[in-house]
C-alpha cells in the first residue's frame, strides 16, 4: 500500500530549482518536511523561492549559481549541513534546451554549452554528494532527462545528445552504488509548460497538446510528483530506472 510520502528529517538539494520543474520539486519536498537547498543561476528567483518556502515554515537555504560549478554545490552542502545535516536526496534538474536548429549550424561552442548546461551539472553533483551517501549507505538521486534523449525530436541536437548521455550516466552510476544502499533513477519528461511555451499563442499550445496522446501538455507539478516518488521510500526497490512522464509521447 502506498502511503502519503513524508520527508521529515531528510535533506535535499534541488539543482535548477529557481523555476519550473525544479521549483515545483523544491516546493513538494519542503511541503513534505524535507530541508531543501534551492539552486539556480537566477539569484533573484532563488531568493524569492527561499523566502516563499521559509514563510511556509520549511527549513531552506539558497545556493545561487551554476550547478556545474563545484564551488556552488560545496556552498549548498555546507549551508545545509549547518542547519539540517548531510544531503541524502538529490534532484538533478538543472538544464536547458537551447534553440532547435540543424547540427550543421552548430558551432563547437554551441556543442560545449549544451553539454555544460545539461550533462556537467549532474556529473559535478554526483561527484560532490555520492561519496557521502555511499559512506552512510543511504541516499536517493533522481535526474531529469528528456524524451529528446530517447527518440529523435525537433529538439536541438546538442541538448538531445546531452540528455541521452545523462540517462547512461544515471544507469551506470546506479549499477555502481546499488549494493551500497544508494538508489539512482531518472525521469524523462515530454513537453512541459515553461516560460517560453506559456508565451505562445493559445492556438499554438493547443496544437502541441493535440500531439500528446493524453491531449494536454505537462505541468511542472506532474514531473515533480514523479521525482518525489522516486526519492521516497515508496520507491525503495527501484534503481537504474527511467520513469517516462510525457503523456504518452513515446507510444508507438
Amino acid at each position: 500500500m502506498i502511503m502519503e510520502q513524508s520527508f521529515e528529517g531528510r535533506v535535499a538539494l534541488v539543482t535548477g530549482s529557481s523555476r519550473g520543474i525544479g521549483a515545483a520539486t523544491a516546493r513538494a519536498l519542503a511541503r513534505a518536511g524535507a530541508a531543501v537547498a534551492v539552486n539556480g543561476r537566477d539569484a533573484a528567483a532563488v531568493d524569492r523561492l527561499v523566502a516563499e518556502l521559509a514563510a511556509s515554515g520549511a527549513t531552506v537555504v539558497g545556493a545561487p549559481g551554476d550547478a556545474a560549478d563545484p564551488r556552488v554545490l560545496t556552498t549548498a552542502r555546507e549551508r545545509l549541513a549547518a542547519v539540517a545535516g548531510p544531503v541524502d536526496l538529490l534532484a538533478l534538474v538543472a538544464g536547458g534546451g537551447g534553440t532547435p536548429r540543424p547540427l550543421a549550424e552548430y558551432t563547437p561552442e554551441d556543442w560545449r554549452l549544451a553539454m555544460a548546461h545539461n550533462l556537467d551539472p549532474a556529473f559535478v553533483a554526483l561527484r560532490e554528494f555520492l561519496p557521502g551517501m555511499v559512506q552512510r549507505a543511504a541516499g536517493a538521486v533522481v535526474a531529469v532527462a528528456s524524451t529528446a534523449g530517447q527518440t529523435p525530436t525537433p529538439a536541438a541536437p546538442g541538448y538531445a545528445t546531452a540528455k541521452a548521455g545523462l540517462l547512461m550516466l544515471i544507469r551506470h552510476t546506479a549499477a555502481q552504488v546499488a549494493s551500497q544502499g544508494v538508489r539512482v533513477n531518472a525521469v524523462s519528461p515530454g513537453t512541459v509548460i515553461n516560460t517560453s511555451i506559456a508565451a505562445l499563442p493559445e492556438s499554438a499550445r493547443d496544437r502541441m497538446a493535440a500531439a500528446v496522446p493524453l491531449r494536454r501538455l505537462g505541468r511542472p507539478e506532474d514531473v515533480a510528483a514523479a521525482i518525489t516518488f522516486l526519492l521516497s521510500d515508496d520507491a525503495s526497490w527501484i534503481t537504474g530506472a527511467t520513469l517516462e512522464v510525457n503523456g504518452g509521447q513515446l507510444i508507438h
